[in-house]
């Protein structure tokens, strides 16, 4: 089930880089066993008409052939993959898997033709969204607090 499974990479050296290299707030986070979990996670989680992906997924090619850099950051086409300014992978995107993904918050779930975003802010304390493949339906809940408050992200994304 969608709820016992996570996603990372095999290798999660960049994000254990940044991680080890900023404050955590809560620093049973930085612990050796967490980190270790985290690098052991997978980039994609297939589940056979969806697949489950971070951020995003470059279109025209191969699921198992994507960049563990654009699964763990794309947003839009072109030069900068984290850029939120132009043509944002999901409207192109047209394989036969439709991709869950996150890492672009928005007040409410993203819909494209094959592929979904369920990011909808919880890390600012705004909701968390999950899809249940079977039926199609979204449920959502209010986030416990506010993990990022600094953060403007969130703010941004109502203006897009």
């Amino acid at each position: 089930m969608i709820w016992q499974s996570s996603i990372f990479g095999r290798d999660a050296s960049p994000f254990l880089r940044t991680l080890n290299s900023v404050q955590v707030r809560n620093s049973r986070a930085r612990s050796k066993d967490t980190l270790l979990t985290l690098s052991a996670l997978p980039f994609v989680i297939d589940l056979g008409s969806h697949a489950v992906v971070h951020a995003g997924v470059r279109p025209g090619i191969a699921l198992s052939q994507q960049s563990p850099n654009d699964l763990m950051e794309l947003r839009t086409l072109g030069a900068d993959r984290t850029s939120r300014e132009g043509i944002p992978w999901y409207e192109v995107y047209d394989d036969t898997k439709v991709i869950l993904f996150g890492h672009w918050p928005y007040p409410k779930p993203r819909i494209a033709k094959r592929a979904i975003g369920l990011d909808t802010g919880c890390v600012y304390g705004h909701r968390l969204t999950g899809y249940v493949v079977e039926t199609g339906e979204f449920i959502d809940v209010p986030a416990r607090e506010a993990y990022d408050p600094a953060s403007d992200h969130f703010t941004n994304a109502l203006r897009r």
